[in-house]
């Protein structure tokens, strides 16, 4: 089994975190590039770019000055599971999370990212903002869906054959290619019935999709379909809505 998330553009870097054994970035050499490519940016491209405000454009133009590749030892480096901070992880809730889990957690949790490509849990990483979407100059690519290429699908093909979980928003999806996957790909959907109107709230989405895979990680070893008992905070999976691909749960 493989669980896909996007990450974060809320960081944590001040947290402390467990002291076990961490790994390094898989795809070091594509980020080297494209930290090579940023680098020749001004802030204003930041805001251009990335449509951020001028003391974001600072702090990343910043980061990205002062770059310090996540293997050298630095203060600045966080593992991945222990930095991105938004919604989605706020329902994983990693400081809560039992150390037995870890294993399962780095076997099967992937973070899909503009910047790395693709990181485990407990990879270290340098705190950064860049979105899969952005387009601009990357290595002679005009965007970075176009500088990834096949590279993570292909990564992805190798590590899993039965199933994947896409807990990823739409742009990380489309970053995977995962119409590709040799696996089978479900998608959990989670929506509100509002007085009989379906409305995804995306807030509430991307905290169950935290949580879903945190629901995945702590029972690893049922079958596919036993999964579909997934209650919390109100939500029933929804068999009249769900198709093969797209588990709808609603509340």
């Amino acid at each position: 089994m493989k669980i896909l998330l996007s990450p974060a553009k809320m960081l944590d870097e001040t947290t402390p975190f467990p002291n076990i054994e961490y790994t390094n970035p898989m795809f070091k050499k594509q980020t080297d590039e494209l930290v090579k490519s940023v680098k020749k940016w001004k802030p204003s491209d930041f805001s251009k770019y990335m449509g951020i405000s001028e003391k974001l454009a600072a702090l990343n133009y910043e980061r990205f000055q002062n770059w310090v590749s996540p293997e050298e030892k630095s203060d600045a480096r966080r593992p991945a599971i222990f930095t991105f901070n938004g919604e989605c992880y706020h329902g994983l809730d990693i400081h809560s999370l039992e150390k037995k889990h870890y294993a399962k957690l780095q076997e099967n949790l992937r973070i899909l990212s503009g910047l790395y490509g693709m990181l485990l849990p407990f990879d270290w990483m340098y705190p950064y903002r860049l979105e899969m979407g952005t387009k601009a100059d990357f290595s002679k690519k005009k965007s970075l869906y176009e500088f990834w290429g096949e590279t993570l699908i292909n990564q992805l093909n190798q590590e899993e054959d039965k199933i994947i979980f896409n807990l990823a928003s739409k742009e990380y999806f489309t970053a995977a290619k995962l119409a590709k996957a040799k696996a089978k790909v479900i998608t959990p959907t989670f929506k509100e019935d509002k007085n009989g109107t379906l409305k995804t709230v995306m807030m509430y989405a991307k905290n169950q999709r935290g949580k879903f895979a945190r629901f995945l990680i702590e029972n690893p070893n049922w079958k596919i379909e036993e999964y579909k008992v997934y209650d919390q905070d109100g939500y029933l999976f929804n068999k009249a809505l769900s198709s093969e691909n797209e588990w709808v749960f609603v509340r």
